[in-house]
């Protein structure tokens, strides 16, 4: 029941009780008379709720598709088609529909909630959409909010149309293949590459004089009529050249909002690298590394293998379950969320909590009672006992790991505010273990090459730089002639409002500073991984990918130093 129709009942019943201590006939008739017809409007609202609202159904329609479990990549637009039929009767007027989006994905046209106007036994929602960055999207189903006409009561039920959404990251297939250099070769299979070494490719290396025993088919005639003696085509040789990358998947990459994450970004250059030395014909592999250990896919050839890398790199996006406690924050938050995806699971006929004098304060008992129908979704949602359900309820680290848990399955993480150690300014530092996992990874590849391979890490190392552990594995590899490169991702970039006119300010000078700084850590990060035989090149969301590989491929010819261009 609205405010509207409470106003009304209370008004009602006022002007029936006046009406029968004043004697007043005609009032008290006149107020039982609009009693009555309130009655009536509550039983024709709740009839009109059982037999067309709760037998409707919802489906949507995802680029012309209704599976239950679709892949799509991350970045492009989705037309979304959302039918809701009643089979035995009419959607009435005064009806809203909304499907439920997650946060994941971002509205681009259209509007995903419409009202019925006129009553019709179809109703049709149409409107666009776009993936934030790659993981897991959810679709649990359409919220219909029911009025009456006269805006008395009102009703909100669930209509269930689940869809998953599994979000591959996007690559960017304007990487050009880069030349490498290389001396041995003993991979079967021929790729494009240009290489500085005699072999039977198309491409010219040089000419030299005619040697006896090489083929008569070589033999440059029009430039050995020109010298007077007998020269020799030599071609370049066509050799693949394997590439491993290496990406960080720890939980300080995944702590910002989505599309700003570090492993956003290094999911997308992961996959560009890849798609790029796949198309090149080039083996390429996939090396995750965190604290718990080391997953490895080994290179491989095929779109397969892109297929299988692409959906590693969207496991790296996902959120994870983190080790939270309970809070009245938390829980508010996870109760948002609740009424968004499973408001049919907080209906207090499915979701009864039982009486109980304690906590007597109001306060306290909204909170007990908010927690106590949490524990029923939970434990609805994922299957728990009677006894796990009712642990929830008085146990703060277990019901914290669920409502974690939750909110990560549906896309919507809890933003907390954690205490920052002093001196990070660009983000959490990687964790010694880490570091190591890196390290043990790195030498792990290069004891299973076969030959002058290309190793490229993809982390965030502004914070600090993990010499013990990195340092010795880039040497390693480049005395066995491996070539590493590390692609750094830099924080976004502080804006400033105002002219330069204006006087200095404390929030003007603390910019300069933080922009100060990030300069000073760029150099003294190049310093450290050029010194120990690697390329670098730093990159952020606005920059485009090839320009980041091209200042790799400057830095390993030698036309780029430390100070700048030669």
């Amino acid at each position: 029941m609205t405010v509207r129709g409470i106003c009304m009942i209370f008004l009602a019943l006022a002007g029936t009780a006046v009406g029968l201590l004043a004697g007043r006939s005609a009032l008290a008739l006149l107020s039982l008379a609009v009693l009555l017809w309130m009655m009536a409007e509550w039983a024709w609202f709740h009839w009109n709720i059982l037999t067309n609202v709760l037998t409707l159904t919802a489906t949507r329609h995802i680029n012309n598709r209704s599976d239950d479990s679709l892949v799509v990549f991350a970045g492009r637009t989705l037309r979304v088609e959302l039918s809701v039929e009643s089979p035995h009767g009419r959607i009435r007027p005064w009806t809203r529909l909304r499907d439920v989006l997650p946060d994941l994905l971002a509205l681009v046209d259209g509007d995903p909630e419409k009202t019925v106007v006129e009553s019709a036994q179809q109703i049709i929602v149409s409107y666009a959409c776009r993936a934030r960055a790659a993981g897991l999207a959810h679709l649990p189903g359409v919220r219909v909010r029911v009025q009456d006409a006269n805006g008395f009561f009102e009703a909100e039920r669930f209509v269930p149309c689940s869809q998953t959404l599994r979000l591959l990251p996007t690559f960017d297939s304007s990487i050009s293949p880069v030349a490498g250099i290389k001396r041995l070769n003993g991979l079967p299979q021929h790729g494009i590459h240009r290489v500085d070494r005699a072999g039977m490719g198309s491409e010219l290396l040089e000419i030299r004089e005619y040697v006896p025993g090489d083929p008569p088919k070589s033999i440059a005639w029009k430039v050995s009529a020109r010298r007077d003696r007998l020269m020799t085509r030599e071609y370049e040789s066509e050799v693949p050249i394997r590439t491993t990358i290496f990406v960080e998947d720890t939980d300080r990459t995944r702590r910002r909002y989505w599309g700003d994450r570090p492993c956003d970004f290094a999911a997308k250059a992961a996959a560009s690298l890849v798609q790029t030395a796949l198309s090149a014909g080039d083996p390429a592999g996939l090396v995750l590394y965190s604290e718990d250990g080391v997953k490895r896919l080994p290179p491989a050839w095929g779109d397969r293998m892109l297929y299988r890398v692409l959906e590693r790199l969207a496991e790296t996006c996902r959120l994870q379950p983190g080790d939270l406690r309970w809070s009245p924050r938390l829980q508010q938050h996870a109760f948002n969320v609740c009424r968004e995806h499973y408001p049919h699971l907080l209906d207090t006929r499915v979701n009864q909590v039982p009486f109980s004098i304690f906590p007597l304060l109001p306060w306290n008992r909204t909170i007990h009672r908010t927690r106590f129908q949490l524990a029923g979704v939970v434990g609805e949602v994922y299957g728990l006992t009677t006894a796990e359900c009712v642990r929830l309820v008085f146990d703060d680290q277990a019901m914290g790991h669920w409502l974690s848990r939750l909110l990560s399955d549906t896309g919507r993480p809890f933003e907390f505010a954690s205490e920052r150690i002093p001196g990070e300014l660009f983000g959490s530092a990687m964790t010694p273990e880490t570091s190591h996992q890196l390290g043990r990874a790195l030498r792990q590849s290069v004891s299973q090459a076969k030959d002058n391979e290309h190793y490229i890490v993809v982390c965030d190392l502004l914070e600090t730089f993990p010499t013990e552990a990195l340092r010795p594995a880039i040497q390693l590899a480049r005395a066995r002639h491996h070539r590493v490169g590390v692609i750094c991702m830099l924080p976004p970039a502080r804006s400033l409002s105002g002219n330069g006119d204006e006087p200095p300010t404390s929030e003007s000078l603390l910019h300069e500073a933080w922009h100060i700084e990030l300069h000073e850590r760029r150099r003294r990060l190049t310093q450290e991984i050029r010194s120990s035989g690697a390329d670098i090149a730093f990159a952020d969301q606005d920059r485009p990918l090839s320009l980041v590989m091209a200042d790799l491929h400057l830095a390993h010819s030698g036309r780029a130093m430390a100070g700048g261009f030669r």
